[in-house]
């Protein structure tokens, strides 16, 4: 089980690295990056509601089953990897981009805490009570807190995320 969570988490990192970037060593950080706005498209619109469906499609299939089953077992296994997956690169992103930290870690320590709370959706801990599915964000916040943390420590050396086109001053 544990291999295949690493597998999983291994060959999503693998495929947004295209999309969101390459952690890299820049001697010099470039001015006109350091103070850009976020822009929104509507493929990043796409690209959320994608995500949110990545989520509540599996949250809502193991609600519906009856009962312990494989196929309940392997949503659960399904969700717990796309949850931490996506918890990783957000993590990522928003610790070594270039810019502000504090809005978008706000933002991950947010969608981390909801993302946490769907898992214990998605195990019926609401029905044993409101603290439990409030407990479950645990599950995710403190992953995402001890990799902020490590991430955030890397950045002052100059570690940034990066496109794979922007090769200038970067330190192989």
């Amino acid at each position: 089980m544990d291999a295949g969570v690493i597998g999983v988490l291994s060959v999503l990192l693998a495929c947004t690295r295209r999309a969101v970037g390459i952690v890299r060593r820049l001697e010099v950080i470039p001015a006109n990056l350091a103070d850009t706005r976020p822009q929104f498209s509507l493929l990043t619109l796409l690209l959320v509601l994608s995500i949110a469906s990545l989520v509540m499609g599996p949250v809502r299939s193991s609600r519906m089953a009856d009962g312990p089953d494989f196929a309940v077992f392997w949503l659960h296994y399904v969700l717990f990897a796309v949850v931490f997956g996506i918890n990783i690169v957000a993590t990522v992103w928003s610790t070594l981009g270039f810019g502000s930290v504090l809005l978008r870690l706000i933002v991950v320590v947010a969608v981390s805490a909801i993302l946490g709370i769907s898992l214990g959706v998605s195990i019926r801990m609401d029905t044993l009570g409101w603290r439990l599915v409030a407990y479950s964000s645990v599950l995710t916040l403190c992953p995402t807190a001890i990799i902020a943390t490590t991430l955030l420590f890397l950045r002052p050396s100059g570690f940034r995320l990066t496109r794979l086109a922007c090769d200038a001053g970067a330190v192989e």
